[in-house]
């Protein structure tokens, strides 16, 4: 059984590898810590999380890093992960705020307390799907009828969305293959692209 689970990490390791070849960027296969990660609530679920596949670079004119992370301090057998996709751009200035699949336990909630929830009373199916948190007066104006359109595509796959300032951040959690992996980068490109195209804030 341990040669099974061997061989399908292998299988998943060239897969990343050669999604990072694709994009022209560099892949890390051992465990990484970034300090980038550090500001994103994200990253402050567990208490120990760690990259196991990692690919960082510069892709269609924005730093990008996409994460395969575990949290290393889960006592049980199956460690808790998700998948994420953080790019950075330039002369971007955007509010704080933090997007969250209802689904998602409420592990969430110590930190949630801090942030003010915004309420979209006419766009009930978004309501009803996700919850949005800022620290910010200007977020609810970013989100666009474009932008709730585009979270509603991933209304079953548990995802976690994050800006501030310059950089955005797109993770779902579980396992998932390199097609959802591309997915989850195209995702957060084409958010980013509505981004510029409709913000609150000067760009």
């Amino acid at each position: 059984m341990d040669y099974f689970y061997y061989k399908l990490d292998k299988k998943k390791r060239q897969e990343w590898k050669n999604l990072a070849n694709e994009m022209e960027c560099k892949y890390f296969e051992e465990k990484q810590k970034r300090d980038y990660c550090d500001n994103f609530k994200t990253f402050q679920r567990g208490l120990n999380w760690e990259c196991w596949n990692l690919i960082e670079g510069q892709n269609q004119g924005c730093n990008i890093a996409v994460m395969e992370c575990f949290d290393e301090s889960w006592t049980d057998e199956i460690l808790p992960n998700f998948t994420a996709c953080l790019l950075t751009k330039e002369n971007l200035s955007l509010p704080s705020c933090y997007l969250r699949d209802k689904a998602f336990n409420f592990t969430f909630l110590k930190r949630e307390v801090i942030m003010k929830k915004i309420k979209f009373e006419n766009d009930t199916l978004f309501s009803n799907r996700f919850i949005v948190m800022t620290e910010d007066n200007n977020t609810q104006e970013m989100f666009s009828d474009s932008v709730r359109a585009e979270f509603i595509k991933h209304k079953e796959k548990k995802v976690v969305f994050e800006s501030r300032g310059n950089q955005i951040l797109l993770s779902q959690d579980g396992d998932v293959n390199i097609e959802k992996v591309r997915s989850i980068a195209k995702s957060a490109y084409h958010i980013l692209n509505i981004l510029q195209e409709y913000s609150p804030v000067q760009i």
